[in-house]
């Protein structure tokens, strides 16, 4: 007689003889059929665990070097107007991302984030110099924007910079008649340059002015230089006859 003829039989006579038996005897009968069964091997659990390690692995080794990910170098286009701020553009000149180089900078750029997303260049510059107009930063007296592009490949960089001469006049001069453009030095800052920056708060650009001043004027100071507005230092830079990058380093 099989286990569950036993139960069946059990159960019966438990219904006819006694009513309260059934809720005695049933916990019983079961316990006494799933002990009686003959355990039986499941690769279902082994297997399930073996393969969600592999998923996690490989999930985890994409999330770690994902080979779809776009690698592409962005462009950066530097503007320096008091407040210093770098633009990253993608390959196709679309607007990444924008950065504050001095605590006005970080304070421009929070502001323009959420209206420079998905803009091409040339809507991103006309917003800037608009904000800035907006904001003080431009204006008849104070009309001066010092720029610069950088990009791993030369090629790209020349096209955007060139890009860059092309519009950015167009556009300043549309809000302040008397805007003036001159470019300035961005790249391949030094570890001692970087230093300075991140000390005094100023723009590589900027830096760079002050240090062409103080390379053939001993009558200012480094503190008093930096103190200066963009558009005094291009005046005092324009004083120097030869007015080449520095080549000692800026004072310590």
């Amino acid at each position: 007689m099989n286990d569950n003829t036993v139960k069946k039989r059990i159960l019966e006579a438990a219904a006819h003889d006694t009513p309260d038996l059934q809720s005695v005897l049933l916990p019983v009968v079961n316990a006494r059929v799933s002990t009686s069964k003959t355990p039986r091997w499941s690769f279902k659990k082994p297997i399930g665990i073996g393969f969600g390690l592999v998923f996690t692995t490989l999930l985890l080794l994409l999330i770690v070097y994902n080979p779809f990910q776009s690698t592409t170098a962005l462009t950066s286009v530097y503007l320096d107007f008091n407040p210093s701020i770098v633009i990253h553009l993608d390959d196709n000149d679309y607007f990444n991302a924008i950065e504050g180089l001095n605590t006005d900078g970080v304070v421009f750029a929070e502001t323009l984030t959420p209206i420079l997303k998905s803009c091409h260049l040339d809507d991103v510059l006309d917003h800037i110099v608009k904000e800035a107009l907006q904001m003080g930063y431009l204006s008849v007296d104070n009309p001066v924007i010092l720029y610069d592009v950088t990009h791993t490949d030369s090629a790209v960089a020349t096209r955007v910079l060139t890009a860059l001469e092309s519009t950015l006049p167009t556009v300043a001069q549309k809000h302040v008649a008397n805007a003036t453009l001159r470019r300035g030095m961005a790249g391949n800052s030094s570890t001692h340059e970087q230093a300075m920056q991140n000390q005094y708060g100023v723009s590589v650009m900027k830096l760079r002015l002050v240090q062409n001043i103080l390379d053939t004027n001993d009558d200012y100071t480094l503190e008093a230089l930096l103190e200066l507005s963009i558009k005094d230092l291009l005046e005092l830079v324009d004083q120097i006859p030869h007015r080449n990058m520095p080549s000692r380093p800026l004072p310590r």
